[in-house]
């Protein structure tokens, strides 16, 4: 059996959203969900990142199909190209936002982190462990600090192993969101050196 011609199944479904076929946006997300995930999926980046960036590049498509033009490029390749730009966009706030603590986690593309942040992250760790109540939200903070990325290390310190990896990342993803928050509400003390 032949691959599927991406190019024209691309063109009928973008035609059936022209029309207003109410099955082509379950038709188009069945069809291209898998295939763009897989081509944005990473190890340095969260799971729930990826689905969410290419859910949004999907309901951005449904919400004004008309922005896409069949003539200039595939439709599979208008929404790769969308969902790696809200990807883009999300990694580059996460990053501002770990960045303001020092921390290493580097959640750009092929970025590393410089030695500089590194030692701002050292200098400043004991003051943000100091703010912080919970054990398990300063276990978080010390593995942000050693730029560790895989999601079972953190998946250990919250005591979910057992779950579902998808369930896992998302429940990692929220508590590392929830921890750096609570870094920035506290970080008037964390630049004094308080406890």
């Amino acid at each position: 059996m032949p691959p599927p011609d991406y190019e024209k199944i691309g063109k009928e479904l973008h035609a059936l959203m022209m029309q207003g076929d109410v099955t082509a946006p379950a038709r188009i997300a069945e069809f291209f969900l898998p295939l763009i995930i897989s081509r944005l999926k990473s190890k340095k980046i969260d799971q729930e990142m990826v689905d969410t960036a290419v859910a949004d590049a999907l309901l951005g498509y449904f919400k004004n199909p008309a922005q896409y033009h069949p003539g200039k490029l595939p439709l599979g390749k208008f929404l790769l190209m969308s969902a790696r730009g809200d990807l883009k966009n999300m990694l580059s706030r996460r990053t501002k936002e770990v960045e303001r603590f020092g921390f290493t986690e580097s959640v750009e593309l092929g970025s590393s982190s410089s030695e500089q942040s590194d030692e701002k992250t050292n200098d400043k760790l004991p003051a943000m462990l100091n703010v912080l109540d919970k054990e398990t939200d300063k276990q978080i903070v010390s593995l942000m600090a050693e730029g560790v990325r895989e999601t079972a290390a953190y998946a250990t310190v919250l005591g979910i192993s057992n779950l579902p990896s998808q369930e896992q990342a998302k429940i990692v993803k929220r508590n590392k969101d929830r921890v750096i928050k609570l870094l920035q509400r506290k970080r008037k003390k964390i630049e004094k050196g308080d406890g």
